[in-house]
């Protein structure tokens, strides 16, 4: 699953895209996104490949988001799951115009450099650009100044890999100003 844009200001709309390999159509399955916050089901869909919905937010904050294949529920997490996305989408409403990208490697032979990139130095602010191992849970880097924060990090080989995010925050979740994308890596041997 996917949002675009992960960070805009509050009252913006931002699309979330789920999409399945194959169509459910012929199946008792529908593809469904949930606000993770508030368990309730944003999109149903019971045909196709893809399933979108448009959210939106009158108030700072940020949303978790998540994908699911499943028997049609409102019930968060749904009943009968057959698959669930593999990582959640976070899309952050303020207006502090902040904005976060984060890149590195989507393969790695060992350690690598994964870079937070803001549009502002933090230094002068009360804000963090923090990186998280997304599927750990586990805040890896921390910077207080400058507009960049890098990590070495080595992503696991296990199942899909890592999946690593980063935000501009003030310390814990009600503080995040800014949301970068997912970034996705798996440990091979060459």
């Amino acid at each position: 699953m996917f949002g675009s844009p992960t960070t805009l200001s509050v009252g913006g709309t931002t699309t979330l895209t789920a999409t399945s390999s194959t169509d459910v159509g012929p199946s008792p399955f529908f593809i469904e996104i949930y606000d993770a916050n508030t368990g309730t089901a944003l999109a149903e869909c019971g045909f196709g490949t893809t399933c979108s919905v448009t959210v939106s937010q009158s108030s700072a904050m940020t949303r978790t988001y998540w994908a699911y294949i499943s028997t049609l529920s409102t019930a968060f997490p749904p009943a009968g799951v057959q698959y669930q996305s593999l990582e959640s989408v976070f899309v952050t409403w303020s207006d502090s115009g902040y904005q976060l990208s984060l890149s590195g490697p989507s393969l790695a032979a060992g350690p690598q450099t994964y870079t937070a990139t803001a549009n502002v130095n933090v230094g002068p602010t009360i804000y963090f650009i923090d990186i998280y191992n997304e599927t750990t849970g586990t805040r890896i880097a921390r910077c207080g100044t400058g507009s960049t924060c890098s990590v070495l990090f080595t992503p696991t080989i296990q199942g899909t890999g890592s999946r690593l995010i980063a935000f501009i925050e003030s310390g814990d979740v009600s503080g995040i100003q800014a949301s970068s994308n997912i970034q996705k890596s798996i440990l091979f041997f060459g």
